[in-house]
This record gives C-alpha cells, structure tokens and sequence, in this order.
C-alpha cells in the first residue's frame, strides 16, 4: 500500500523527495521479509488464515508488476533504489507462495546447538499433562514428531527429553497431583509405542530407547530429586511399564536398573517416614489402573436388575480420593470418553419412572444424583470440549444440559437462557415443597432432569422473596426449616 502511495504520487509530482523516501524504506521492508524464512513462514499462515486480505495484498503487487518499467524509469532520476532491491520487493508474493515446496535442510544454517533444556519440547509436554490430560495421544505424537524433525533431534535424544520433562513435572508438582504421574506412567509407555509404531524401520527402535535412557539415567540430581518427592523409584516404574507393552526387554530394563544405582546419590536426600512413602501418586495412580478397566465392566451390567448393587460400586468410588484417581487413570488410558458414555447412559436410564415403589424411588434418586454429579465434576475438571459425546448419547438429557446451564473453565452462561426452559407450575411444586415443613423430600415418581431444568427459577425466586424480606434468612438457609 505504501508502495503503491509513493508511486502514484511521484509519477504525479515528477520529483518528491519525502515520496521517495517512503518508496526506498518500504522497499527495504519488503527485501527483509523475503530474506528471512521465519517472516515469509509467517505470512504464508497468515494467507490461509485471512485469504481476503492475502488477495488484496497479491492485487497490489500485481498492478506494482505491471508499472515496473515506468517504476524503474522513474527511479534512475535521483532514487537510491537498485532494480535488484525492487524485483526482490516485488517478488515477496512468489516466495511466499512457494513456502511449501522449501526443504528443511535449506532452512538450517549449519548445525542447531545442542541446549541444556529443550525448552518447546519441555513445554509440549507440559502443556498435554496439565492441560489437556484427556486429549487423543495421537495429536499428542504429531506434535512431538514435528518438534523432533524442527529441532534436529535423534530419536534417542527425543525419548530422553520426552521423559526428563515428565520426571521435572514430577519433581516440581504437589503430592496430590496426580496428573503428572498418570501421564508419566500410563500415558508417555502408550505415547512412545505410537511413534513407534509410525516408523518405517524399527530395527534400531529398542536400542535408541535405550540409548535415551542411559542419556536421563546421567542426570542424577533430578532422578534423585524425582524419587524423593515421589516416594518411589520412578524410573523403575517407567521401565516396568515399558516392558509391559513390549518397548524394553527385560535384560536391558535389568541393565538400566544397576546404572541408576549405580549413579544415585539418594543416600543423601533427607528420607520419609514409611507412612508418608505408602501414600505415592505413581503407586497410587499405576492401582487404579486395572480399577478403571474392572469399573467398565460393571457399568455394562443390566441397569434394571442390580441397582442396589451399583450403587454400592458408586458410592465408594466417590470415597476419598478413589474417583480422582479413576479419573486420572481413565484420563491417561483413553479411557474416559468410554466411563462418561456409561456414566451418561446410566443417568439417562435413572430419569425414568416405571411404578416404582417408595424404596425403589430413593434408590433412583440417588443413581440419578450421583452419576449427575460425577458427571458434572468431570466436565469442570476436564472441559466440554475433551468430552467426546457419541451418538448414543448426543439426545440425552446431560449432554444438552451442560453446554446451556453448566459453567466450567472460565466460560460463563447466560442466566435468562437457563431459565427459558422452566416450566411455572413445576417451579411452584418445588417451591412448595421446599418451603415446607415436611422433613421428607418425594423421591418417587419424581422425573430428576425435569428438577434439575426447573430448580434455577425456584432458586432465583427464594433470593428475590428473601431480598424483599417476604422469607426469613433461616428458611433461605435451610428450606424445609430443619
């Protein structure tokens, strides 16, 4: 644009010295931007991205083309502007077009020094354990990959820092946090499988594994470190469930073994006490593993004929921090897309009412309650967007009640949209019922979703009666005035 400006106006003035200048520096700018791979890298994402202003962009350049020996005329009249640095302007377009056919070795100046931390692969696997625990492994992989072939990593190197940055989140997480061990030990043993099994040639695979072991095994102070916070030896960990999916053989995890103890230094580390040493995450989290498999295959169970069964195997999951773990397992195994389906499907059946009997009602009232909010308390922790709702469940009641009345993650939801659904005369029997003196709330022939739709409004109209002193503060606190 500004080339285009300075043109038109010193074909219009015949001589402009400030037009001039402004034709000489953008010509500069642009020279710079076909020059620099990262910059011309940069606009061509920014074409796919904005097309419209990429095809204003390409228009201009083209009618610039078309007046380059008017230009060029114009310029030999006392411009300092060379008909190189103008074709190399005027070609930006080209270049960045022709972004894709560039190789990587013509991107690489000589050699890429090695660094002590290599700190986007470090934070790509952060950002998966952390963020995003439940997200596919296979995006998890394509990622790696292409830091890998960006870097100039050796598949050794690539192994070592994918599992030094587990062990450094490890060392720098909370005992309560079981996100880092779950992705160390039941999801980086199913990552390195996957890349893997994308290789051509495995030939050389068990041996560069190795060889990335022996190159963490050297970093003894974190190893250290690492076994201290965690109470265990995590190495030894990985190496087992490296073997359990056939990536390490047993004499070369055997091998491994003595190097590590034969580098340690823990002698030095203050020791915990045996009660504080049972309670490690990763002996926690490795547990409850074959827990989220054996939980699978009880939710499959007929709903309808053992419910006080499965409610039994519900309750003492949430128990604790048993269902935390669950999660954290589910989450790491790929398994938690499945646990929710079964958890949805189980709600949706618990919303039905068939003559039930007063006990039969309570015990569904609580199925319903339950599995609602284990539901709830996976979406906040997990997000909408990691849940993967299947067709089976795409018309249940909670997959069309989260996105419109639950907030998670920062991401808030309009109040008067949450209660067009409510239905007035079902709000006034829960009104009713909650304001009155019976201790006992009806559990049978209740349909529960159509409370959870109704108890916004019921909600709101409490706040709005005690804000006009129509209720009392202890009927608000307590509605059944218990």
């Amino acid at each position: 644009m500004c080339m285009c400006h300075s043109i038109c106006k010193i074909v219009e003035l015949k001589q402009s010295t400030e037009h001039g200048q402004m034709l000489e520096k953008a010509c500069e700018s642009l020279c710079f931007l076909s020059e620099s791979t990262f910059l011309k890298s940069l606009l061509y994402v920014g074409k796919h991205e904005d097309p419209t202003i990429y095809s204003q962009l390409v228009q201009k350049q083209q009618e610039l083309v078309q007046k380059q020996q008017e230009l060029e005329s114009k310029l030999s009249q006392g411009y300092c502007i060379s008909k190189e640095n103008l074709e190399c302007a005027l070609n930006l377009v080209h270049l960045v077009d022709d972004m894709p056919k560039i190789s990587l070795a013509s991107c690489v100046s000589g050699p890429i020094p090695k660094q002590p931390l290599v700190c986007s692969l470090n934070a790509n696997v952060a950002i998966e354990a952390v963020l995003n625990p439940a997200s596919d492994i296979q995006a998890s992989v394509g990622h790696l990959l292409l830091l890998k072939k960006l870097l100039n990593l050796s598949s050794a190197e690539l192994y070592c820092e994918i599992i030094r940055a587990c062990f450094m989140g490890l060392a720098n997480s909370s005992n309560e946090d079981l996100k880092w061990p779950a992705f160390t030990f039941l999801k980086v043993p199913q990552l390195l499988l996957k890349i893997h099994s994308k290789r051509k040639d495995d030939r050389q695979w068990e041996e560069e594994l190795e060889e990335g072991l022996r190159q963490l095994i050297n970093y003894t102070p974190l190893l250290d470190l690492t076994d201290s916070k965690c109470h265990c030896d995590c190495l030894q960990y990985l190496l087992n469930e490296l073997q359990k999916v056939e990536l390490l053989s047993e004499a070369k995890a055997k091998a491994l073994t003595l190097q590590r103890q034969a580098n340690t230094m823990k002698g030095n580390l203050p020791r915990q006490d045996h009660q504080t040493a049972t309670q490690a995450g990763a002996t926690l989290i490795l547990r409850a593993e074959p827990t989220v498999t054996s939980i699978l295959k009880t939710l499959d169970s007929d709903y309808s004929k053992n419910q006080d069964g499965l409610l039994g195997i519900l309750c003492h999951m949430i128990t604790g921090k048993s269902f935390e773990l669950i999660l954290s397992a589910a989450a790491a195994t790929g398994k938690l897309n499945s646990f929710v389906k079964k958890l949805i499907k189980f709600n949706e059946y618990n919303k039905q009412i068939s003559g039930e009997a007063t006990m039969n009602g309570q015990t569904r009232a609580l199925l319903f309650d339950i599995t609602f909010l284990m539901l709830c308390h996976i979406v906040q922790h997990y997000g909408i967007d990691s849940m993967m709702f299947s067709e089976e469940t795409k018309d249940s009641f909670f997959t069309n009640w989260v996105p419109e009345c639950l907030a998670e993650g920062g991401r808030y939801n309009c109040p008067e949209k949450m209660l067009s659904g409510c239905d007035s005369n079902k709000v006034d029997l829960l009104l009713a019922q909650f304001l009155s003196n019976d201790p006992d709330f009806k559990m049978s022939q209740v349909k529960w979703h159509e409370v959870c739709i109704n108890v916004p409004m019921a909600i709101k109209e409490i706040l709005v009666a005690w804000e006009h002193g129509a209720i009392s503060t202890d009927n608000v606190q307590c509605p059944h005035g218990n």
